[in-house]
This record gives structure tokens, sequence and C-alpha cells, in this order.
């Protein structure tokens, strides 16, 4: 399986420390099947001039689904599962000192991306049910993600190819 990582530079080793810990599933390394939404996240994300927004691409051993060598959390739908798990990553009111808030290598289930993340917040925050939030995200276009939160989930994947934003034009790269 070929996924996606949307940034700024190339990454030659992954650090899953650097990651947010408030994001859907928790501090870790994120990557996406979609190319176009980790360029876009990559240009949207990184204005910064001097910078070469920069999406790279990996080879994700299918293998973990089903090996069970990992400690892996599969959601396949958005459900009230995902929706909860997701909010206890999201939550606000707990110190980002906090220890992870789960123990899996890694995290995989659909996105809750920029069109979700005001239903997300409303349902964070106890504003609508998870019923009213799952009708409402039902409207966001199937995007999936994993997240690598162990040293051990990195012996999963490959760097193959990277793209670089060079003069207005995507250009790849294999990577060595």
């Amino acid at each position: 399986m070929v996924l996606y990582h949307g940034t700024y530079k190339f990454i030659e080793q992954i650090n899953i420390k650097r990651g947010n810990k408030r994001t859907d599933f928790g501090q870790g390394f994120y990557l996406g099947d979609s190319l176009q939404c980790a360029k876009d996240w990559a240009v949207d994300r990184f204005p910064e001039k001097g910078v070469a927004p920069t999406v790279m691409v990996y080879e994700v051993d299918e293998a973990i689904f089903s090996a069970g060598t990992l400690n892996l959390l599969k959601f396949d739908i958005h459900s009230k599962e995902w929706l909860e798990f997701v909010k206890l990553n999201r939550r606000k009111d707990l110190p980002k000192s906090e220890k992870p808030r789960h123990s899996h290598d890694m995290v995989y289930g659909r996105v809750a991306n920029d069109r979700a993340a005001d239903t997300i917040a409303e349902f964070v925050d106890g504003d609508i049910s998870w019923e009213d939030a799952l009708q409402q995200i039902k409207t966001v276009p199937d995007v999936f993600q994993l997240s690598l939160h162990t040293p051990l989930s990195l012996e999963y994947i490959k760097a193959i190819e990277f793209w670089q934003l060079l003069n207005n034009e995507w250009q790849c790269h294999k990577c060595t």
C-alpha cells in the first residue's frame, strides 16, 4: 500500500514525538491515502518563504493489518467508536504534557479533515450528540489515514520517493 505525508522538507528520519498531541489518533506520524490531500497540506500548512512543500511517499507492508505483530486499532467506517476515539485524542481540557492517551502501535481509519473539524469540535465540547456528529460527517469524502505511534511501527514503512514544489511545479525524486 502506498501512503503520503505532507510536510515542508525531506524527512530523513521519522520522529513520532514531533507531531501535535491533539490530533485524530493522538501524537504520532501520519500518512494518508490521498496524494492530493498531502500536497494541499504541505502547501497550506507551510506557506513560509524559503521552504519547499514536500510530500513523502511511503510503501507500507499491508501484512500489518493481519499479522497480529502490532497493536493495531482499525476503524473501517465512521462510527461511534471512531468518534469517541477522536474525541479522546482531541480533548483540550487535558494538559499537553500528558502521556499518550492510548497504547496502540498504529491506528488506521478515516480522516476527520478540515470539513469535519467544526463538527468534531462541537462533539468534543459536548454541543452535539455523537449521532448528530456522525450524520454531519457522512458528507465528508472518504480519506483514510494511518498513524504510527511507536518505534516498532516504523519498521513496517519505507520511503520510496518524495515530491517537492519547486518553481510552482511538483517534481518527483526517488529515495535511495
